[in-house]
């Protein structure tokens, strides 16, 4: 009777939940629960619609390189009015006592510290964790589970794209914000997260839930232990080498400044043991957190809905009726392909028309590869008013020397004491636009070389047309620096900076 009674509150709260996509609780064999927060990416009927986001921090070096990729979810919800397709993750790291409440519930008797992570075990153990959970949800809980048409979902590690989507704050902040070193106000980080040092963790690890949520209503994502994913690890995330499996979030011992969303780093799934044998591999700082998704096919039907759906997205725009039939090769052409064909144009046209014919081209590349173009074309912008805040800064820095130097001659110690101070602030200003200058050259410089060229010679066309052509060479050098990192993978920080010193 106490099971029936329980059950009924559960489904109450659940399908309370469900309308408005807020938290969904699980139970536990131990009476206790398990927190999941919707984690929703975006607004659509269309059930194979994505969210393109961008990964990684060049400040991280080559294992952070940013690289743009594509996220759904797994279940429409209704979220302020809107269907929003979500996926559910857990709203704290996976405690003692919920892990061996599953798998050894005589031992979940005796732990102390029952409200921290489980750290100490195995991506095996965490898989083992996941699967026993499921079933034990499905024989006794079943009607609490989320469904997605007739496919029930299931428990699992996070893979990173899912994992990183969510510590940056998901979509319930802005682009600003997500793009973020972390998804925090300055200044603020340890009433978020617990970090090394005597200002937060003292270097030991913490309950969890002690500290602020982050903006999606996760509790300490960036920091108190790392976390597993169930993804594998590629220096370029998707593709490359592979090797052993992604652990994000940092952890207990990590100084404040290295605090990043974008953390990422390899754990290998075997080590030795001291008699030379092989064990699963285990680290104290490791434990994990779980997600809830669904099968994408969960039927005939779903799979023939999803294909119209997908034919209907690829499908090219018809021509209008009195435009002329374009001969189209069989082979697909792509964006890079049609940039070099343009590119033989070159030694027959004049400079103009050449340029003005490269640029028109972009309608064209829009439709093929729209996404990356409009990406490339934003963060273009972006750098180049970087590069031109720094060249700015730098005159108003040797303004400022000047000035010194004469009330040096003065012998002006008031003035020479207020330019020193604007000095120093003026520097510290520059300083700082070189960090974010060279973390958006590291997003350009992921992109296809040819797609890159076209969104510099867009710009130096508008610049063109509208008579500014003195900021053309900041245009050259930022190109430069993009194609550099592009083709070496090093951010050549000293050589960059007088380049755009010299501007000036």
């Amino acid at each position: 009777m106490y099971k029936i009674y329980l059950l009924l509150i559960l489904l109450f709260l659940y399908n309370a939940s469900a309308k408005d996509a807020s938290e969904l609780k699980l139970p536990m064999p131990d009476g206790g629960f398990m927190n999941f927060v919707p984690i929703c990416v975006n607004n659509s009927d269309d059930p194979a619609s994505t969210k393109r986001f961008e990964l990684g921090n060049s400040s991280g070096g080559i294992k952070e390189r940013p690289i743009s990729l594509e996220l759904g979810g797994s279940f429409p919800l209704e979220q302020n009015g809107s269907k929003m397709w979500c996926y559910y993750m857990g709203k704290y790291e996976v405690t003692r006592r919920q892990y061996y409440s599953i798998v050894n519930m005589d031992k979940e008797k005796t732990l102390k510290k029952k409200n921290y992570p489980v750290t100490g075990i195995s991506w095996y153990d965490a898989l083992n964790f996941g699967n026993l959970y499921n079933q034990w949800l499905f024989q006794n809980y079943k009607d609490l589970i989320p469904k997605y048409d007739k496919s029930y979902g299931f428990l699992r590690l996070p893979t990173e794209e899912e994992w990183e989507f969510a510590a940056r704050g998901a979509s319930m902040v802005d682009n600003k914000v997500f793009r973020q070193k972390t998804p925090y106000p300055v200044g603020k980080l340890y009433e978020y997260e617990w970090f090394g040092g005597p200002t937060s963790s003292h270097n030991k690890l913490q309950s969890v839930g002690k500290l602020k949520p982050n903006p999606a209503g996760l509790y300490d994502m960036l920091g108190n232990a790392d976390e597993m994913t169930m993804s594998l690890f590629k220096m370029d995330y998707y593709q490359g080498r592979t090797g052993g499996y992604v652990i994000k979030g940092n952890n207990y011992f990590t100084p404040k400044n290295s605090v990043r969303s974008s953390y990422r780093a390899e754990q290998p799934f075997y080590q030795l043991d001291k008699k030379g044998g092989l064990k699963p591999h285990t680290k104290i700082t490791l434990g994990f957190r779980l997600v809830i998704s669904a099968v994408v096919f969960t039927s005939l039907s779903s799979g023939r809905k999803l294909a119209a759906v997908d034919k209907q997205n690829r499908s090219i725009v018809k021509p209008k009726k009195d435009s002329k039939p374009i001969k189209q090769n069989k082979e697909k052409l792509n964006s890079s392909d049609l940039l070099k064909y343009i590119d033989t144009l070159s030694g027959r046209l004049e400079q103009k028309e050449f340029q003005a014919g490269r640029v028109s081209t972009f309608d064209i590349l829009e439709k093929h590869d729209w996404k990356n173009i409009d990406s490339i074309y934003i963060w273009i912008r972006a750098t180049l008013e970087q590069a031109a805040y720094i060249r700015s800064l730098t005159g108003w820095i040797e303004d400022e020397k000047l000035l010194i130097s004469v009330s040096d001659v003065s012998s002006n110690k008031l003035k020479k004491n207020s330019y020193k101070t604007k000095l120093d602030k003026l520097s510290e200003m520059r300083n700082s636009s070189m960090k974010m200058y060279l973390e958006t050259i590291g997003r350009i410089s992921a992109a296809d070389p040819y797609l890159i060229r076209l969104g510099f010679d867009k710009y130096r066309y508008i610049l063109n047309a509208g008579r500014k052509k003195r900021d053309l060479p900041i245009v050259d050098i930022v190109e430069k620096h993009v194609l550099e990192l592009h083709k070496n993978s090093k951010i050549n920080t000293k050589k960059w900076q007088n380049e755009i010193y010299k501007l000036y």
